[in-house]
């Protein structure tokens, strides 16, 4: 990635350079792959610090092309297009530790990142017209493991949200986490997500639409959740809250689901 890394130095350079100029910046490459092993990076400030490893990372990049300019002061402008660039990691350690002994290890097995055939052309506003693109991201095996002073000082109800998910063991498990979205030329968006735990499993499909003016919210044709495998006392918990309070879950034959219209501001349940 040092060949995006490299982009990125040039562009603040320029910047603070060369602040009331007119400039641009075009660049591009065909193929580019990586891999680095036993990479680490340590950070102290005063009371905080903060550590992560990774035992290796591949990263790929395919056909990429970059333009960055500034038209005057106020205004610049962003275009990318490309085939792909991705990035996996395995046996990821983060580790944050405050003086007082209050911190979090969070074990990652494996993450992979993908963003392939988009273009996208945007400014300080957002997007200049509709972007097309395809973007996934898997995240598996995590686990997050709270010092002992942590726990100590959490409030009743968050440890008991964190011994349930912990199952008494200090350790919460995370045990696959992926999504995908793309994005058409006709400004069509469909997503897909799932959230799988030792407790439950949670699945999301997503219909959208983006308005002509590409920088207001798009429009939701249909969002669905789906909450299956669930453990006895979540079933219990969820059978609770729709029979006593006004929630728009709805309980089906395996599980439970949510749908959605509308838009974030406005949705409408069904």
């Amino acid at each position: 990635m040092r060949f995006l890394f490299n982009i990125f130095i040039t562009g603040i350079f320029v910047s603070i350079g060369f602040p009331q100029s007119h400039f641009n910046i075009k660049s591009g490459v065909g193929n580019v792959t990586s891999s680095v092993s036993d990479y680490y990076l340590e950070i102290e400030d005063g009371s905080f610090s903060a550590s992560i490893q990774v035992d290796r990372m591949k990263s790929s990049v395919r056909d990429f092309q970059f333009d960055f300019a500034e038209q005057d002061y106020y205004t610049e402008i962003f275009q990318s297009m490309g085939k792909l660039v991705s990035l996996s990691a395995n046996g990821i350690h983060i580790k944050f530790t405050e003086r007082r002994g209050e911190g979090i290890l969070v074990d990652i097995g494996k993450i992979s990142v993908s963003l392939d055939n988009w273009r996208i052309n945007a400014d300080g506003n957002g997007p200049r017209e509709t972007p097309s693109l395809n973007w996934d991201i898997t995240i598996q095996n995590v686990q997050f493991t709270p010092t002992s002073e942590m726990t100590r000082n959490m409030g009743q109800d968050l440890w008991d949200v964190f011994n349930y998910f912990s199952n008494g063991t200090n350790t919460a498990n995370l045990n696959k986490v992926t999504a995908s979205m793309s994005i058409s030329n006709n400004g069509k968006i469909s997503g897909t997500g799932i959230l799988s735990l030792p407790v439950g499993k949670l699945s999301a499909n997503l219909d959208a639409t983006m308005n002509r003016d590409p920088r207001e919210e798009p429009f939701i044709n249909q969002l669905e959740l789906k909450i299956s495998n669930l453990t006895s006392e979540l079933t219990r918990f969820l059978d609770d809250l729709i029979l006593n309070e006004n929630i728009p879950i709805r309980k089906t034959g395996n599980g439970y689901s949510l749908l959605m219209t509308g838009s974030i501001g406005n949705p409408r349940f069904r």
